[in-house]
């Protein structure tokens, strides 16, 4: 699992606090290995919280939570294929993987896709 955030005075400020305690609860009692990796030139904490305020507009209007709206949006846009030892594997890149440049143009897909496909306007901001 891979949480990003940036340090602070020595402090870690998650993007996603909640997701990082949920799955530090999932490890307790157990032996882990804590790795920490400068983050380059992935989204931003605004494109972030952007991002989950659209999902939370799509689930509300198609009925899904805001997790499975992500979910959605990921296998409509973010399926990917490459090939191990000749064989083809299908993945989800992760939204939090993505260059800014990456996440603006899935951002601007998704706007897209909302009005086309459900006449769903999402704001700018």
């Amino acid at each position: 699992m891979k949480h990003y955030g940036r340090i602070k005075n020595l402090k870690i400020d998650f993007l996603d606090e909640e997701r990082f305690v949920n799955n530090l609860l999932k490890l307790e009692g157990k032996d882990i290995i804590f790795t920490i990796s400068e983050n380059k030139d992935y989204r931003t904490k605004e494109q972030n919280k952007l991002w989950w305020k659209y999902m939370q507009i799509l689930s509300a209007d198609l009925g899904y939570s805001k997790d499975e709206m992500h979910d959605i949006c990921k296998l409509k846009f973010l399926k990917r294929e490459r090939f191990d030892d000749g064989i083809k594997v299908e993945y989800l890149k992760s939204t939090a993987q993505l260059t800014k440049k990456e996440f603006k143009i899935l951002v601007d897909e998704v706007i897209i896709w909302a009005a086309k496909t459900f006449s769903i306007n999402l704001p700018n901001e």
